[in-house]
This record gives structure tokens, C-alpha cells and sequence, in this order.
């Protein structure tokens, strides 16, 4: 008989209790955030800083994630986020606030990184000022008239 295979959720709930110490805690969050679909870093996130509203979110998450249900059910990564954030306070490390501040001081490349759609919106938004529109359409007038 062949055995289940556990999903993304279930999979992180078990290397979440693996984590002994804080270092192991800020490279799970780190690695949370290199592998989820937006690629928005810690900053751009805007998660909650009380302890309540954390602990709260995180049980959530632990709840759904473990049932094996799908990514939006826990939240994604903002879900592993949450449950990495109540257990760095549960291990007497701080609170939210302070793990934001030890994680910036560890990966400041994950906590400031942009999400992949902002790049993308603030690209557009670069090639549709009128600067780029005006010198866009006189070449494209030298070459439809080759003037």
C-alpha cells in the first residue's frame, strides 16, 4: 500500500518542530519566503505585531496546514509566518516585533525584497510615463514613415 504524501502544509508544520533555537527559526522564515509565489520579503508584508492577533493566526494556520489543506486555507506564507513568529515568542526569544528586527539583522535581502508583481507594476508604470510614451512613438513614427 502506498502512503500518503504529505502536503506543503503538513511538510512545514513538521520542520517547524524540528526548529530547536532561533537561528533555525529565522532560516525556516527565510526559506518560507524564497520559496512562496509572490516572493515578497518580510517588510512588504505588513503582518501583525501583537502577540494576540500572532498567536491567533497561527493556530489557525497550525490547523488547517496540519488537515492538509490547501495553501489558502493556512494563509501560505504569511500562515508560516505566523506560526514561525508565535513559536520564536513561545521559545522566550521576543515578540513579533523583535523577530522582524533579528530577521532583518539575519537576511536583509528577504526582509526588503520586492515582490514579484510590484517589480512587474512599477516596470509598467516606468514604460507608460509620458517621457517613455513620447519617445516610443516618434520611433515608432521614424520607422512607419522611415523618416
Amino acid at each position: 500500500m502506498t502512503e500518503k504524501k504529505k502536503t506543503r502544509g503538513q511538510q512545514f508544520v513538521a520542520a517547524l518542530d524540528l526548529c530547536k533555537d532561533k537561528r533555525d527559526l529565522l532560516f525556516l522564515a527565510c526559506a518560507a519566503i524564497r520559496q512562496s509565489n509572490l516572493q515578497a520579503g518580510l517588510a512588504e508584508r505588513k503582518l501583525w505585531d501583537s502577540i494576540s492577533a500572532v498567536k491567533m493566526m497561527a493556530k489557525y494556520a497550525r490547523v488547517n496546514a496540519e488537515n492538509g489543506g490547501s495553501h489558502m486555507s493556512y494563509k501560505g506564507t504569511d500562515g508560516m509566518l505566523y506560526m514561525i513568529m508565535a513559536k520564536y515568542n513561545d521559545l522566550g526569544y521576543g515578540n513579533p516585533e523583535k523577530f522582524k528586527k533579528d530577521f532583518a539583522a539575519a537576511y536583509p535581502r528577504e526582509f526588503a525584497q520586492k515582490s514579484k508583481d510590484m517589480i512587474n507594476i512599477r516596470s509598467r508604470e516606468a514604460r507608460n510615463s509620458p517621457p517613455t510614451m513620447l519617445a516610443e512613438s516618434v520611433l515608432r513614427a521614424r520607422t512607419d514613415y522611415q523618416a
